[in-house]
Order: C-alpha cells, then structure tokens, then sequence
C-alpha cells in the first residue's frame, strides 16, 4: 500500500477513536473576606469563631489534574500601576498570562489593593479560568496591604476548600483537597513594613491559629519584610533583630524550613529590587518556607522577573506530594490538519520511501543485526517523521 494511503487509514482510525474532553470549567466564584454584607459563607470568620469551609463542585473523572503542581508567590505593589499606565484590569491580565506561561496551579498575591468592587471586576473577566480568594483591610483597601491566593482551574480542581483569614488583609490560611488523597496547608503573609510591628503582627497569627484550631501549614509564603541573614542582602547587613527574633518564634513553633536556602547555603538572590538615594539596594523579601515533611517533596526553585509591572520578582517552587500517583508526560499525537500541508506530506513520502529501501538493503546485504534490523529502522522512521510534523 503507497506511504500516503497508509497515512490517511491511520487518521481515520485516529478520528474514530473516542476522544476525551475536558469537563466544562466549574462556575466562576470569588471569595472576598472583606465583604461583610455577603452571604453567610463569604463573610470574614469573627474572632474566634470557625472558618470559612466551602464545598466545591465534584469534579468528572476525565477532568484533567496534576500529580505535581507550581506553587508561586509575587507581590504585585498594587492593583495598578500608573508608570506603564496600567488600569486594574491591565495588570490582571498580566497575572493571568503570568500563571498561563509558569504552569502555576496556585498563586499567593501580596498588596493587592482590592475592595469589593474592584474584585468584581476582576472576576468579571477571569473567574472562568482562577479561583480568586482575597483578603483585604477593613478600613481603606486600595490604600495598602491585601492579600490574596489566585488558583488556577485549569491545573487543579477543587473538591473541598477551607479559608481562614488570621490577620485582615496580611495573613490569610486555606488548605484545600485536590486529588483524591492530596491536602495541603498554605499560609500567605505580607508583613507589616515597620519592623517594630511585626512582633506583634506574629503574635496575631499564632494566636489565631490557635484559637481556630487549624492544622500546622505545610507552606508559609509571601513578602515577610524582613531577612533572618545578611547574605539576603545587598549592600549586605542584619536586620532588625526583634523582627527576625519574632518571625524565628513562628518558625520554631510551625517546624518549617527555609527550604531554598538550605538547599543553596551560598547563593546570593534577590527578589525586591529598589534604589535608595541613588543607590541600587536588594534583598530577598519573599520566600516560601515549608514544612519538615514537605522539605523532601518540593523543587525546581526558580526566582524570576514576571510580566506584571511591580518591583518584586516572581518566586516559585514544584511541589510533589509523597502518596500523589505518577503521571508521565503522555503522549504525543499527530495533528489530522497536518495531513492537509502538501510540503510536508511529500516529505513524509520521501523518508517512508528511504525506509522501505532500507529494508529491502538488509535483505540483500549482511548487517549485524544488532545494530541495523527491521524494528529499529521503523523506531528511527517514526522518529523522523515525528520530528518533521513538530518542526511544522
């Protein structure tokens, strides 16, 4: 049968194959821990009470989710930015293509700016795609501070989700099932800027999570506004003591590591990056620090510029949880609209002609055939073939 005829039999089986597509996208939702004349399960929990737990939509079996997920965090300094003349909108989209481009499933926001109306907005255009949960401060939101965790629909579903918020609009807890066994605690801080406040702003979350009962965070990430050593510095010199003493407390009574900095103990890398008084200062304000038991399940550490206009860089990390199936890269399929590309077509003639001269070249000459047989000559044409249709 000619090498085009062959081809085509083989689309059309390719086309009679059941084909799997991804559910539609669950409902749009946002939470707004801001909001105090939502609904029940929207409000901020008062102190002391429960959290906000929410049982979201049971996802298909054949929708998509991942063994192993991006977890990033970026202070974004503000819900605009007026030197690239960016409106609100504008830089979400950044954000957006930031965590289409990174593969991030769960993003963690710091001074995000946002009251109720400006989440609207946002949610308007993106809510189909991220679950947006945001944090923000009582009196004045679009002033400072806000924070907010940004989940990407596409990499990982939902079955069940727990939010809390520890301290409005800089501390905010979710912990959330994705998977069939995978739980997972996150913590996203943006720390007061005055270093005399932070003794007091740790107390705060410590005491709230107490007084909530919730589970010990297997991540605390975000912008601390503050260094624990001189090398996260440049010029390089120690911060203020008391603040560093008070974020340590936290991180002696949680168990959790400076995972990135144990694993590169020499490395100098900056995330904030300023000038002050005509001098270029740096240091690395955000972080992800995570648990003992999540420590040997965490890598691929990058610390990146993004696309979103703001004077912190992006932090990111892949996560693999332990008891979390294994899932290859799948496989590649030809695409049917390929087999329309003549060019390509007479070239995919050309080297199944070359194949079948190679076969008929073992039959009538002596090969060792533990280097050249029929087999591995077909491995090497789908291989050539493969490669020309991805050039395409």
């Amino acid at each position: 049968m000619p090498p085009r005829a062959l081809l085509l039999r083989a689309a059309q089986r390719s086309q009679s194959a059941p084909h799997r597509s991804s559910n539609p996208r669950c409902p749009p939702r946002t939470h707004d821990l801001n909001n105090r004349s939502t609904r029940t399960h929207q409000r901020t929990p008062p102190q002391g009470s429960h959290p906000t737990h929410r049982d979201l939509q049971t996802p298909s079996q054949n929708q998509k989710q991942k063994a192993n997920i991006n977890i990033a965090s970026l202070n974004m300094n503000g819900a605009t930015a007026l030197s690239e003349h960016m409106s609100c909108i504008d830089k979400w989209t950044m954000i957006n293509r930031t965590i289409y481009n990174e593969k991030i499933a769960i993003l963690a926001l710091q001074e995000t700016h946002l009251d109720q109306n400006l989440l609207e907005q946002v949610n308007s255009c993106f809510g189909k795609n991220l679950e947006i949960i945001n944090s923000a401060l009582p009196n004045n939101p679009r002033a400072s501070a806000g924070v907010a965790f940004v989940i990407n629909k596409a990499l990982i579903c939902l079955k069940d989700l727990l939010v809390t918020e520890l301290v409005p609009g800089r501390a905010m807890m979710i912990k959330l099932k994705w998977l069939e066994s995978c739980k997972t605690s996150i913590v996203n801080i943006y720390a007061p800027h005055n270093r005399n406040e932070q003794p007091n702003f740790w107390a705060n979350v410590i005491t709230n999570r107490h007084t909530r009962c919730l589970p010990l965070p297997d991540f605390i990430l975000g912008d601390f506004n503050v260094t624990e050593d001189a090398i996260d510095r440049s010029p390089a010199h120690q911060d203020d003591q008391e603040a560093i003493d008070a974020l340590r407390d936290v991180r002696c009574e949680w168990n959790i590591l400076d995972t990135w900095r144990q694993t590169n103990p020499a490395t100098r890398c900056f995330t904030y990056h300023a000038n002050a008084n005509g001098s270029p200062i740096q240091s690395r304000l955000d972080r992800i620090y995570t648990s003992q038991n999540v420590a040997h399940h965490v890598f691929d550490w990058q610390i990146k510029p993004s696309a979103v206009p703001t004077d912190h860089w992006l932090v990111k990390v892949k996560f693999a949880p332990h008891d979390a199936p294994f899932i290859g890269k799948g496989r590649w399929t030809w695409p049917l609209y390929l087999l329309e590309k003549e060019t390509l077509m007479e070239k995919i003639e050309e080297r199944a002609i070359q194949f079948e001269r190679d076969l008929e070249r073992l039959t009538t000459e002596r090969t060792d055939r533990a280097t050249a047989n029929p087999q591995m000559l077909w491995r090497t044409c789908k291989t050539d073939m493969t490669n020309l249709a991805k050039r395409r």
